[in-house]
């Protein structure tokens, strides 16, 4: 679902795409403060058949959940540091029945949320202003193409008018209850079969009265504990032709993917709709957990060997603990520090 999230990296890290993360800082130590955003999963399965993303194509590790609200609740008691979440990761959002009041929920605690979506979902007007009511602050719409043709090349199973008429019935929510949030984006991830309609698609979004961005296309390869297909041919099967649609690393072809040191570690937690906490949101399999917020509190996981020995990697500071390894270990993502 998350697939191809984009995340900006500078000096300074946006982590949920709010507000910049100053983690020059903390990087220099090994147990941070609790963190002041998360991704928190509401659930792990989607109605589509997406074929990179691992839930679409049943390549996860996991068992498949959804997140009971007293274990929401329990999480924002024992983070009581976020300032803003992430409502999703590998399922759609909106088939947790009790999304509406998640949203309120961290609203009252006057906490930031942004969902994602690809709203094929079945629901009615009155759902929606509940959305919208509950306080949502960003909805990222992810619809990718302007005609079914191409939309469904990726998203297998999905409907681009359903999609677009959940958009329809969401701004008239908005405009029912004189509310301006959620800020709502057209979220286009570019592939080799839909590029010609990037523009198309920005037209549509206009009309909606909707914002519109592109999101650049990934073939897997960010998954640390994945089995790794050939990426040559996945490459060459779904990236688009037009550069200016290609992440920087396939452009130069580099490694690590990404220039810079792994800002999850220290600012950006992800919990499992199971309560499994995991260092980043590229992980798919249950076994490379840090811990179980359903079973201990977030704190103690927060500071445990395996993320102290994690964020080691990506740090000047020593690790002193036990002989340890983790998913991290095997992460090329991320810079790491030197002889690490």
């Amino acid at each position: 679902m998350r697939n191809l999230r984009a995340l900006a990296f500078n000096a300074k890290v946006k982590v949920l795409g709010r507000k910049p993360l100053p983690l020059r800082t903390l990087w220099l130590t090994l147990t941070p403060p609790m963190p002041k955003g998360a991704t928190i999963d509401p659930v792990d399965f989607c109605v589509l058949k997406c074929p990179i993303c691992p839930t679409g194509s049943a390549t996860n590790k996991y068992k498949q959940s959804i997140m009971p609200f007293e274990l929401f609740e329990k999480i924002l008691n024992d983070i009581r540091s976020l300032e803003e979440i992430n409502l999703y990761n590998w399922g759609e959002p909106f088939l947790n029945p009790k999304i509406a009041e998640m949203i309120r929920t961290a609203k009252k605690r006057g906490i930031w949320t942004q969902i994602s979506s690809n709203l094929n979902v079945r629901k009615d007007l009155n759902f929606w202003k509940g959305i919208v009511e509950a306080g949502l602050d960003v909805l990222m719409a992810s619809l990718d193409g302007a005609t079914q043709k191409s939309y469904e090349i990726y998203r297998i199973g999905g409907n681009l008018d359903l999609a677009i008429a959940n958009l329809r019935k969401i701004t008239e929510a908005k405009k029912a209850l004189g509310l301006k949030t959620p800020k709502i984006i057209w979220r286009f991830i570019v592939n080799k079969y839909n590029e010609h309609e990037v523009h198309k698609a920005k037209g549509m979004a206009e009309e909606l009265g909707v914002d519109f961005e592109i999101a650049f296309f990934n073939v897997g390869d960010l998954s640390p504990d994945s089995e790794t297909p050939d990426f040559e041919e996945q490459k060459s099967f779904w990236l688009p032709a037009n550069k200016k649609y290609l992440n920087e690393w396939y452009i130069k072809k580099r490694e690590p993917l990404i220039d810079t040191h792994c800002p999850f570690l220290w600012s950006g937690p992800i919990i499992s709709p199971s309560g499994k906490v995991f260092p980043c949101c590229h992980v798919i399999d249950e076994n490379s957990a840090f811990g179980d917020v359903s079973k201990e509190p977030f704190r103690s996981i927060w500071h445990n060997e395996k993320y102290r020995y994690s964020r080691s990697l990506f740090s000047m500071r020593k690790y002193e603990g036990p002989a340890i390894s983790t998913v991290c270990a095997g992460c090329r993502n991320y810079k790491r520090s030197k002889g690490k």
